[in-house]
């Protein structure tokens, strides 16, 4: 049996998400580019959330999040499988065997959001990145 919300319920989760804004930022990252700063702007907005998608010609994608304490989590594939990486990335491309690039969140900004992309051997390729940005 389903559970009926009552209209004082209802009425105080459609307050909860009024006023939640969101933004996707759409970008790229060469990953031959060494490790170093990127702020992601265009959100609008300071947020407090982001949802990352990204994939490199269909062989290798991520999928992350974060919060606002900056606390990240992503599962990625390489091809040859899928892993969950329960470090501090929010997005992890690994184009072979320990050759990837990784990016945490460093800051949530006025109009986005600041990530390091740390570089780990020769990773090659461009990835195409949507950030879902949630405040």
């Amino acid at each position: 049996m389903s559970e009926r919300l009552t209209d004082a319920q209802t009425l105080r989760s459609l307050r909860a998400n009024v006023g939640t804004k969101s933004k996707i930022i759409a970008s790229t990252r060469d990953l031959t580019a060494a490790t170093g700063s990127v702020s992601y702007t265009g959100a609008g907005f300071r947020p407090s959330k982001v949802i990352a998608f990204g994939a490199r010609d269909f062989s290798i994608g991520s999928f992350g999040f974060g919060d606002s304490g900056r606390v990240v989590r992503c599962v990625h594939n390489t091809g040859g499988g899928t892993a969950f990486y329960p470090s501090s990335a929010l997005m992890l491309f690994e184009t072979s065997s320990n050759q990837y690039q990784a990016l945490g969140i460093d800051s949530f900004d006025s109009d986005g959001f600041t990530g390091t992309w740390t570089k780990v051997n020769s990773p090659t390729g461009t990835v195409t990145i949507f950030f879902l940005c949630l405040g």
